[in-house]
């Protein structure tokens, strides 16, 4: 039974994928990427926390892995907004980080409400799954075009920000969290404003037959990179 069929009235908040205005460049993608995604958004990690059978130290794994994220897409933001050579699509950028979000509680918090203790995230070492995601993203800050690179980016970006609009009730109804400690989760929901304004330059701008091939590709890779982490995630030892 999927995601949907146990929680239908969740999806007008999660704005679920079949539905979604804010997914990144479905124009530009062939159906395999849309069918790479689809996985991504039922993984059986968000259907596990779901049906509430993750183990609470399995969640506490994902709470340091995505804090470690975290702390490096800080890094990647500033090389990628940097690099970017066209002055639209860095401003865009720009926006992007210096928009105000009322965040409810962080990413330690959720941690804490799981199991862990602060001082675990002061020595976190990143799994191979995260490692490849990070490594993934400097690597198209370094050697593709403009539009690549925001677009790799950018797609995880949505895709995870739909995941967490997912999860963040069956979190409270499963595992007995409290506002604060998912509001990591909930903060992403003010994300679409700031990624469609992106995805509509994107569409406008880089219109040619290989421009278009290349930005497909880097959502692919996006989406295959994010795919490992998650999976690392599920099947690691505890």
């Amino acid at each position: 039974m999927k995601y949907s069929d146990r929680f239908p009235e969740y999806l007008q908040a999660a704005r679920f994928w079949y539905n979604s205005s804010m997914y990144f460049l479905d124009k530009f993608l062939p159906e395999e990427t849309h069918e790479l995604r689809k996985k991504l958004i039922h993984h059986d990690l968000w259907e596990k926390i779901a049906d509430g059978s993750l183990e609470k130290k399995r969640l506490g794994i994902f709470a340091l892995q995505d804090y470690w994220l975290t702390q490096q897409a800080r890094r990647i933001d500033g090389l990628t907004i940097a690099s970017v050579e066209d002055k639209q699509l860095q401003q865009f950028l720009i926006q992007r980080l210096t928009g105000k979000y009322k965040a409810k509680g962080t990413i330690i918090d959720f941690g804490t409400g799981v199991g862990l203790q602060e001082k675990d995230f002061q020595q976190i070492v990143p799994l191979a799954g995260c490692m490849a995601l990070t490594t993934f993203f400097y690597w198209m800050i370094d050697y593709t075009s403009d539009a690549e690179k925001v677009a790799a980016i950018m797609t995880s970006v949505a895709v995870f920000s739909d995941i967490c609009m997912q999860v963040y009730k069956p979190l409270m109804k499963q595992y007995g969290l409290n506002e604060k400690q998912v509001g990591f989760f909930t903060v992403h929901e003010q994300v679409e404003e700031k990624i469609k304004p992106m995805t509509e330059y994107i569409e406008k701008t880089f219109t040619t037959k290989e421009e278009k091939k290349k930005i497909a590709q880097a959502v692919h890779l996006s989406h295959e990179h994010e795919l490992l982490f998650f999976d690392t995630i599920l099947t690691t030892p505890i």
